[in-house]
């Protein structure tokens, strides 16, 4: 059991340094590093749903494992933030690193009755980064529940659970094709 999952974006040098000083800030060798798995590294190279499928298991393990979760004040990305309600639900303790202050700050998110996904098959929008903790949070949902990017990137975290679904020319939603060198 780790003590930290470290939930952080890194697709671009920016994203890697601030998880890199977020580490830092940690001040411990005690934290699981979804990056640093083989599947992920592995992955970077060589894209494929057996892998994402694995990445997938491995963060959500690493999140079940750790007592709390750390991520940045700055993130916009949606896996990351479906990180965090995963850790919600499952009742840990959620950490934020400020970059511009080099600070860690305990944040206390409590979540209530509508947090919870009730219809057997919702379409959630993600054209809010509040959306992405919430589909998180109801990621052992027992029926299926389909998601909109609204024009955003899509996500290992999310295509292997959720049904990613878009919006025809005639207002109707259809289930898109997954293409594994499109997701980051």
């Amino acid at each position: 059991m780790s003590k930290y999952y470290v939930a952080s974006p890194w697709f671009d040098p920016f994203e890697a340094l601030v998880k890199s000083r977020m580490i830092e800030k940690l001040g411990t060798e005690d934290y699981f590093d979804p990056h640093s798995t083989e599947a992920s590294q592995s992955y970077d190279e060589s894209p494929g749903e057996e892998l994402a499928r694995t990445i997938y298991n491995e963060n959500v393990s690493g999140i079940v494992d750790c007592m709390e979760l750390i991520f940045p004040y700055e993130c916009t990305d949606i896996g990351t933030l479906m990180e965090v309600g995963i850790a919600l639900k499952r009742g840990k303790k959620i950490n934020q690193y400020n970059y511009l202050t080099d600070s860690i700050k305990r944040i206390d998110i409590t979540p209530d009755e509508s947090w919870t996904i009730k219809e057997s098959y919702p379409v959630v929008k993600l054209n809010s980064l509040s959306a992405a903790i919430i589909l998180g949070y109801n990621y052992d949902h027992e029926g299926i529940i389909y998601y909109d990017t609204c024009g955003l990137g899509d996500n290992i975290m999310l295509s292997e659970r959720f049904t990613r679904v878009i919006m025809n020319s005639q207002g109707h939603y259809e289930v898109a094709q997954k293409n594994y060198e499109d997701i980051a």
